[in-house]
């Protein structure tokens, strides 16, 4: 949502402007294209994509590998090693800890995978349980 308000503040300010000092018309109509485009892909992104991404998720956690898929239209499959994993933790953000939701992280050497959207008891369950697969020694601070 901030990002939207910024652009169309930056689209507007350049409007402006080019009232001000009289630019070619050709600019003004090129910056009323790019603030429907802004419009149109914030509506985009908050009533439909987010649905196809929470709606299109899948995991399933076994001794040997992490298996997860995401999309609707383009599906993406990854199976990460549990030999590979390096660490496995949740975060929150505050959005999520409003829904008491987490978010779970899985690193390995190459690259950091994640699953959104978990619920809490299901999150921490899911991160003991690749940590015993994986063997992941917890690390005293």
């Amino acid at each position: 949502m901030i990002e939207f308000i910024i652009e169309l503040v930056v689209v507007g300010i350049l409007l402006g402007v080019s009232y001000y000092f009289h630019w070619f018309n050709w600019i003004n109509i090129v910056l009323y294209v790019v603030g429907a485009l802004i419009i149109l892909d914030n509506l985009w992104d908050f009533f439909f994509q987010s649905k196809f991404t929470v709606n299109n998720w899948a995991y399933e956690v076994d001794e040997q590998y992490i298996q997860l898929k995401r999309g609707r239209l383009f599906e993406h499959y990854e199976m990460i090693p549990m030999t590979k994993v390096q660490f496995v933790a949740t975060n929150q953000g505050p959005i999520l800890r409003k829904y008491g939701l987490y978010t779970l992280r899985i690193g390995t050497m190459g690259s950091e995978h994640s699953i959104p959207g978990l619920p809490e008891d299901e999150a921490l369950r899911l991160r003991e349980e690749i940590a015993h697969y994986a063997k992941v020694k917890e690390v005293e601070v």
